[in-house]
């Protein structure tokens, strides 16, 4: 009797999946399970793989809502219901700014198997400005230039001014804050800032001139003269400046 038992036991214990594997993870070369994007770029397809499901496998939002309702494609290979298969989350965000923690959850015998991954979606970085044009004097100093930061990205801004002083752009070394002093300047000069968003990029902003008006050069007199008492000198010629 007691076999008969056992053996009726087991047979439940078959179908009812628990001696099947039971599993939920990230699939080998997936996306990583967090990921933060840009604008309306998409993730890196993100792929669990499930086994042992006595349900229906669901992805959903912080909000207990449907990922797909935040724009993300959620596919399953081959049905949410299987006994095993795969969950995709790919695609792009339906808008941005927009922050979402999903859960896959993956229901078996008497409990629940879950993962879980954040997918932050950023705005695009609109680059700032810099002011302004200036006319200087030869071998003079500008006055410091001025940034306005960027708009967007997750706000980890990092700065990089360039320079057309050599005839192409280059950077300017250890110039990495948002303001910038340029140095005495000989000849005109035109500058740009570069700034960068981790996650989203380099943007630059527009350029400024600052223009060297030509070196002054003084004129000059006619020359020195030896005359008798009480006479008058020739007249004293002079050179305008240049």
């Amino acid at each position: 009797m007691k076999t008969k038992i056992f053996i009726l036991t087991l047979i439940l214990t078959i179908l009812s999946g628990r001696m099947f594997s039971q599993t939920l993870a990230l699939q080998a070369g997936s996306g990583p399970a967090s990921q933060n994007i840009c604008g309306s770029s998409s993730i890196t397809d993100i792929i669990y793989t499930f086994s042992g499901c006595n349900g229906t496998v669901t992805v959903k939002d912080q909000a207990g809502h449907a990922l797909t309702t935040n724009g993300y494609t959620v596919t399953f290979d081959p049905a949410a219901n299987a006994a095993s298969g795969t969950v995709t989350i790919s695609g792009a965000p339906s808008s941005s700014p927009l922050a979402v923690t999903y859960t896959v959850k993956v229901p078996i015998a008497g409990t629940d198997l879950t993962e879980s991954g954040s997918l932050n979606a950023y705005t695009a970085l609109t680059p700032g400005t810099i002011t302004s044009d200036q006319t200087i004097c030869y071998h003079t100093a500008p006055v410091e230039l001025a940034g306005v930061a960027p708009v967007g990205g997750d706000g980890s801004n990092s700065y990089q001014w360039q320079t057309d002083a050599s005839g192409s752009w280059a950077n300017i070394p250890s110039a990495t804050l948002l303001n910038y002093q340029p140095p005495v300047l000989d000849v005109t000069t035109s500058y740009r800032l570069n700034q960068t968003s981790a996650i989203c990029g380099t943007v630059t902003t527009n350029t400024v001139t600052i223009t060297v008006k030509d070196e002054f050069v003084v004129g000059s007199i006619s020359s020195s003269q030896t005359i008798c008492y009480h006479t008058a000198p020739a007249e004293l010629i002079g050179v305008a400046p240049t």
